[in-house]
């Protein structure tokens, strides 16, 4: 028997920031920019927000053994004893100043807030062992700690996301960027954000990925069977 968990990486997905890549090159406005050039504005400031949502794990005892081998991605036919399952959103959303000119707009971003948000973060346990057995509660004991490098690692992540955003290619008011429309310089600064954002995402991914699988062992399997007489 084994015990096998789902990594809480295999459920990442990346929600507003919809053309996020692991690249760490950026696209910045370029030298020609339509327009006069653009005066700073004074009395404006600029503020970084990173919020953290993880929720209070769900536990699931309506699975079999073989029902959860179903759901992991080991292949058919695994006899899965307990599985954790987290889908984690990464949402962004810009504020923006804007004078709008005779030959076009100036604009700069005045707050960017980025949420880490768990959509789903579920324990299961098969439902062949009862919640008073000792293998119950060793294998529930294993798929908290998952959940737990999962609250870990994106609380770790946020200051690295703040970090990212105080880049000086983000425009503040004072050295707001010119655009022939607003609509044109916010889908800019958008593309410059996501690029900053991206490779944050990508580490935080595989670094999270990597203490995942440090518990999902062979050997750390042998350990919580050990626990226990009755599997």
């Amino acid at each position: 028997m084994r015990l096998l968990a789902d990594a809480a990486k295999r459920g990442l997905t990346l929600v507003a920031l919809a053309v996020l890549c692991g690249e760490g090159a950026y696209v910045g406005f370029g030298r020609a920019q339509p327009g006069p050039s653009c005066t700073p504005v004074s009395g404006r400031g600029y503020d970084v927000a990173v919020r953290i949502d993880v929720p209070a794990p769900k536990l699931d005892r309506s699975q079999t053994r073989a029902m959860l081998g179903g759901f992991a991605p080991h292949g058919a036919g695994q006899s899965v004893l307990g599985l954790m399952r987290g889908k984690l959103a990464v949402e962004s959303l810009a504020t923006y100043g804007h004078i709008t000119t005779a030959a076009g707009t100036c604009i700069w971003v005045e707050r960017v807030e980025v949420k880490l948000r768990y959509q789903s973060l579920d324990l299961f346990v098969a439902k062949e062992y009862a919640p008073t057995s000792c293998a119950y509660r060793a294998i529930l004991a294993h798929e908290q700690q998952h959940a737990e490098i999962a609250r870990t690692y994106v609380n770790r992540y946020a200051p690295r996301i703040r970090m990212a955003l105080a880049s000086l290619l983000i425009p503040k008011a004072e050295k707001p960027v010119p655009a022939a429309t607003r609509e044109a310089a916010e889908a800019r600064v958008d593309g410059i954000l996501e690029r900053l954002v991206a490779p944050v995402v990508a580490e935080l991914e595989q670094e999270m990925g990597k203490a995942q699988a440090d518990i999902d062992s062979q050997r750390s399997y042998q350990a919580v069977q050990r626990q226990c007489p009755d599997w």
